[in-house]
């Protein structure tokens, strides 16, 4: 041998190795064995694992580690075996990972997105090839990237639980010309891809005696006639599918049996319309226009006749906007709301929304107008009519939400999702690849030694045998080497490791490839379907802007118990029962049998003939014989108990009576009289008419209630300590045997609704508050591990004080005095109507680690206390109602 050879600077002599040779190989690792003839128990010289570098003249000509050690022996003979693997093996032993978000922070996870970095960048597949081999150099593997082209911008493909090799291999199916290959003179060795036509040329002289064998076939059957791509798009609009295809063809026509071809399913558009309906209103202008909306926007109201009351329109005006409101963001930005401008009016807005929402991307104004106006209620009004027209009277106008928009049913894009591009030139470019005849086979020559020449990673050509093997341009997938013969082989062809060695394995090359659809702000978020443009996420927001109104009230002292005639029949006098007040006189009784119980803010109206004025047909005085009358409320003077006069129910009293203008009723004892009008009577044009009206009522007038006593269990006045601390409560040493009837296990319960007066509103969250009593005197210290108390209010959530705990709905607070005192609270989220509730109180001690607890211990001793929720603050007769301040 002329060339001096040495491993690790070690030259092969030294070592006693027996052979010493290899294989190059392209897409897969390459692979170098040493043999040395030594007992089978000799000492390892190049142990597992450990980095070799073999030098020609001083230049790295492989470099791996050593991955195999097998030792053999025969009956003649021993040895030791030492194979070593390139870089390459390192490349299918590492896991390729990429940063994905998660939560707050990042992750690495085994996923990755052919055709899209991590970083969300679309990449070609030699981009592509390069990320996985950074990222093995990152991560201990001795190798790093070197030259390739430029490649393709290939449909994006996912794959999980992937190595680096896998990475590479995937990303070449479409470069069936292109070799990897590993320079290994460089330190770390350097990892090449190379496409044929920029490929090295070696060429190999069989006339120069040192050719042993050939053997070479040229591959028609690898030439394509064309190649096809099929990209299949589907859009769907509104749950409909829309289906498209986009030909890659390279040459066309695309015909034949040799016609390498496929279909590519890209991610396809995505269009959702949102649909809303809007129903508007007009608004009014004038009195008459007024009359019609009422009528439209009050149904009961529609049947009475015009002549039952007039309308009056005064303006309408466009309220300002609340600079300081706080408004979301809109959900569109390409499809904002429109401003309101400068120069706006209410004529801009000139319908009301009736029902649906005004939405950004409808592109309509939306405002709120203020409607001045009024009606007056005829004296003709029939008493059921006044009922109705009544509310209406008190309004002195509403604030409506008003738009231009129109009633229709509108439609807007919510949801645009862009369809994956179809790459181009993919075709042409495998065409390109494929198109040069293909040589397939292998040259050994045995020269004096091994040549230093690199013929991996390049093409080939033969001269002095076949005239085409001169010019074949084969490229290289391997070159093996025997140092001590100084024999090279090497084999030419299609890459073995892509397995495109017949057509069919060609067109299983195309299809070898998934189809993942991922938009960069998918890649670098961590919400799946995130897109940057909002106009894609398809979000569907509704009900931003929703018909509101407000209505100013006025209620009008003429209303309160005012007198009018009936307009069939005016010697009919009806008394309209106004607007009332409540008054509370006392405390609910929830023990009380009384038929009031439970009804404390129903307003009692005074009756006519005994039948209360709101009833729906409402009672009269005949009036066809006066001229002239007086209208007088007589009712009981109520008094709790203990007053000088409680009446009984028989002589209870609350009536409406009419007398002669100047006449006052008799009063008898414990009666309130209270004059409400004074009027003639006049006949004009031979009907009643009211005239000189002296309405003594200004204002509200007090509705009384039943005077009711609160004397139920457990919600009188607090105890004191001494009844807690009472004898009551002392025991004796000795146990009662009989712990059913022992009388040593003595505690006492109080407990007060402390707020219970309290009139809560109908649909907020209330809270009852208890004080809660607790003695334990000669208990306490029978149970080493404690005391506690457990206590619920039925339909009540535990809202804990500060050194208590919940469990579901019980209030749990622990014993640690004699006599304890504290309070519980329970929230309601509305607040039950006219449903019994009650307070439970459970205590139990702990008997801790006593091996002969106390008969006390461990047993719950309750107590409940009976009472009535407040009743709602509102009314059930058709009146308007207003609440105590």
């Amino acid at each position: 041998m002329s060339a001096t050879w040495a491993i690790n600077g070690t030259a092969l002599s030294a070592l006693g190795l027996e052979f010493a040779g290899g294989t190059f190989n392209t897409g897969t690792r390459s692979i170098m064995s040493l043999r040395r003839v030594v007992d089978m128990d000799a000492a390892e010289i190049l142990p597992w694992g450990t980095a070799v570098t073999l030098t020609r003249n001083g230049t790295a000509f492989f470099q791996g580690k050593v991955n195999s050690l097998p030792t053999s022996a025969t009956g003649t003979s021993e040895g030791q075996e030492i194979d070593i693997v390139d870089a390459w093996q390192d490349l299918e032993d590492t896991i390729y990972k990429e940063e994905w978000p998660a939560g707050s922070s990042s992750v690495m996870l085994p996923i990755a997105i052919l055709g899209r970095k991590s970083n969300g960048a679309e990449c070609t597949d030699a981009e592509q090839i390069a990320e996985a081999v950074n990222y093995a150099a990152d991560n201990g593997v001795a190798i790093q990237m070197g030259s390739i082209p430029a490649g393709l911008p290939l449909w994006q493909s996912e794959v999980r639980n992937v190595t680096c090799a896998e990475v590479i291999r995937l990303s070449l199916r479409f470069h069936p010309d292109w070799v990897p290959w590993i320079d290994h003179s460089t330190s770390p060795p350097t990892l090449n891809f190379t496409p044929r036509a920029s490929m090295a040329t070696r060429t190999i002289d069989i006339d120069e005696g040192q050719t042993e064998s050939v053997n070479i076939t040229r591959r028609d059957d690898l030439k394509p006639e064309a190649v096809q791509i099929l990209y299949l798009n589907a859009t769907i609009i509104d749950g409909q599918t829309f289906r498209d295809w986009i030909e890659d063809i390279y040459p066309a026509p695309a015909t034949g049996p040799r016609v390498i071809s496929n279909v590519i399913e890209l991610a396809g558009g995505q269009m959702q319309f949102q649909k809303q309906r809007i129903q508007t209103r007009t608004i009014p202008t004038d009195a008459e226009e007024v009359r019609e909306w009422l009528k439209k926007k009050y149904p009961p109201i529609k049947d009475i006749p015009d002549a039952a009351f007039t309308t009056f329109h005064t303006a309408n005006t466009l309220i300002p906007d609340e600079l300081d409101e706080d408004l979301p963001p809109p959900v569109n930005p390409r499809a904002t709301r429109i401003e309101r401008e400068e120069d706006d009016d209410a004529e801009d807005f000139p319908r009301e929304l009736v029902s649906g929402s005004i939405e950004d991307w409808m592109r309509r104004k939306v405002g709120k107008v203020h409607i001045d106006f009024g009606i007056t209620i005829s004296a003709t009004a029939t008493a059921e009519e006044r009922k109705l027209l009544e509310p209406i009277e008190a309004m002195q106008g509403k604030t409506v939400t008003a738009t231009n928009a129109i009633t229709k049913v509108y439609k807007g894009i919510t949801q645009w999702v862009a369809p994956e591009a179809a790459p181009s030139g993919i075709a042409a470019a495998i065409y390109n690849s494929l198109s040069a005849y293909q040589f397939e086979g292998s040259i050994t020559t045995v020269m004096e030694d091994v040549s230093g020449d690199r013929f991996h990673g390049c093409k080939l050509n033969i001269t002095g045998g076949k005239g085409e093997w001169a010019t074949m341009n084969a490229m290289v997938h391997s070159v093996s080497f025997d140092i001590a013969t100084g024999a090279t082989t090497i084999s030419v062809g299609p890459a073995p490791f892509l397995a495109a060695q017949d057509m069919l394995e060609l067109r299983r090359l195309l299809r070898g490839r998934s189809v993942t659809w991922m938009s960069e702000q998918e890649r670098t978020s961590n919400e799946l379907g995130a897109d940057a443009d909002p106009g894609s996420k398809g979000d569907t927001v509704g009900g931003f802007t929703v018909p509101t109104e407000e209505t100013q009230i006025f209620v009008p002292p003429r209303s309160m118990y005012a007198p009018y005639l009936g307009r069939e029949n005016p010697d009919r006098l009806f008394i309209h029962p106004g607007t009332v007040r409540f008054l509370r006189i006392a405390e609910e009784d929830p023990a009380d049998s009384d038929e009031l119980a439970g009804l404390q803010v129903t307003p009692v109206f005074p009756t006519i003939f005994d039948t209360p004025i709101d009833q729906d047909t409402a009672p009269f005085f005949d009036v066809a014989g006066r001229d002239d009358c007086s209208i007088w409320l007589i009712s009981d003077r109520l008094r709790c108990p203990g007053a000088s006069f409680v009446p009984t129910e028989d002589e209870e009293t609350h009536k409406l009576e009419i007398y002669e203008r100047d006449e006052k009723p008799a009063k008898a004892d414990g009666e309130l009289h209270t004059c409400i009008a004074k009027m003639d009577l006049p006949t004009v044009a031979g009907k009643k008419t009211i005239a000189n009206l002296k309405q003594l009522i200004e204002g509200h007038v007090d509705v009384w209630y039943k005077c009711l006593n609160d004397e139920s269990p457990g919600s009188g006045d607090d105890s004191d300590d001494d009844d807690f601390g009472s004898s009551d409560f002392e025991s004796e040493d000795e146990i009662d045997p009989s712990p059913s009837d022992s009388k040593d296990c003595k505690y006492k319960i109080a407990a007060t609704w402390f707020n219970r007066a309290d009139c809560y509103k109908e649909g907020k969250e209330v809270y009852a508050v208890w004080r809660v009593k607790i003695g334990i005197i000669s208990i306490k210290n029978r149970c080493p591990g404690g005391w506690m108390a457990k206590i619920t209010m039925q339909g009540g959530n535990c809202v804990p004080y500060a050194g208590q705990t919940c469990d579901g709905g019980t209030v749990i607070v622990p014993l640690t005095q004699q006599i304890n005192e504290l309070g519980a609270q329970f929230r309601f989220p509305v607040p039950p109507a006219c449903f019994p509730t009650s307070l439970t109180v459970t205590i139990i001690g702990d008997s801790g680690d006593d091996e002969t607890p106390h008969e006390c211990c461990d047993t719950e001793f309750s107590q409940t206390f009976a009472s009535s929720w407040p009743r709602y603050c509102h009314s059930t007769c058709s009146t308007t109602v207003v609440p105590p301040p």
